[in-house]
């Protein structure tokens, strides 16, 4: 009986209240704007989601001395290279075909596989997780994502890989096993709940047969 009396009595409260809106709060109410106490519901206990205004901070905006205009009719992408710069292309081009002539040192590469980025080079080892290759020990197979290769001499950096056709680094699958077994438990004090698994992933471990760059 009492919350149903204070029910009425803010029922009748608010009837007074509204008799009284002024003409800002009828524009806010018009266009779904909640400016005060006014909007709250007293059945469902809640007051209405208000609006959020997104401000932009000063120290993430553009200043009007760092904006660039730039004219469309103009070719300001156009990159031309000059006589300087075509002369040290060509001689480090010429320094590079020397090295790999000489064949004086062992390459090198960094490899992607499975998730995992690794620096080779020829009788490595590598073991990584990796359930779903299906090779079988003893087959070679070839990596074909390489960010990175070179010798002592010079580094050849892909953007972000290097092309099929410069390097070639192949592999043989030496070992198809299991890694050792790891535990996963699960436990809720006073809930009867207890659970216990055991599982091992898969492990491949791949020799590095060769790494060859060509075509530089």
């Amino acid at each position: 009986m009492y919350s149903r009396c204070g029910l009425l009595f803010k029922s009748g409260f608010l009837s007074l209240v509204k008799a009284g809106q002024s003409q800002s709060f009828l524009i806010a109410n018009s266009r779904n704007i909640h400016l005060s106490f006014i909007t709250f519901d007293w059945i469902r206990r809640n007051t209405p989601r208000k609006p959020y205004r997104y401000k932009i901070n000063k120290m993430y905006s553009v200043l009007e001395e760092e904006k660039i205009v730039i004219d469309p009719d103009k070719d300001v992408f156009k990159n031309d290279p000059s006589e300087a710069d075509i002369e040290v292309y060509n001689e480090v081009r010429k320094n590079v075909a020397e090295s790999l002539a000489k064949n004086a040192s062992r390459y090198f590469a960094v490899v992607h596989f499975a998730g995992k980025q690794f620096k080779v080079t020829n009788n490595d080892l590598i073991s990584v997780k990796a359930p779903l290759i299906e090779a079988e020990p003893g087959e070679l197979i070839r990596l074909e994502k390489i960010l990175l290769a070179g010798n002592a001499d010079f580094s050849i950096v892909g953007r972000p890989l290097l092309p099929r056709n410069n390097v070639l680094v192949t592999a043989m699958v030496v070992e198809k096993t299991l890694r050792h077994p790891s535990l996963w438990y699960q436990f809720h004090r006073r809930r009867r709940h207890r659970v216990m698994r055991v599982y091992q992933d898969n492990l491949v471990t791949l020799r590095i047969v060769d790494v060859a760059i060509k075509n530089v």
